[in-house]
């Protein structure tokens, strides 16, 4: 399995590292870096998983590439176009807010 969650991007290698991550608290492998490399992904679930996951291993490592992630703009769509498509940017800013409220002052 843990060959599997340091593969390349897709859905093998994401439901390699939930499971890895769930089941066998990461087995030595470096989380944190795992799910920092899915905030890239280009499926917008994963994205909000990976920045969700981040916040709650409160990874302070994580900062710069959450604050990249939560000031993308986000894409227009839905029938008349002017709805916003979330993608992962809410939850980036969620899992800014627990980190930082971590940190203290």
């Amino acid at each position: 399995m843990q060959k599997l969650a340091r593969s390349e991007e897709g859905w093998t290698q994401w439901g390699a590292l939930r499971f890895v991550d769930v089941e066998y608290a990461g087995q030595g492998l470096n989380i944190g870096e795992m799910y920092l490399q899915a905030l890239d992904a280009k499926d917008c679930g994963r994205r909000a998983l990976a920045a969700k996951r981040l916040g709650e291993l409160r990874s302070p490592e994580a900062i710069e590439a959450l604050t990249k992630l939560k000031s993308l703009p986000r894409k227009r769509g839905g029938v008349l176009g002017l709805e916003e498509e979330e993608c992962g940017q809410s939850a980036a800013a969620a899992a800014l807010k627990r980190i930082e409220r971590d940190q203290g002052p």
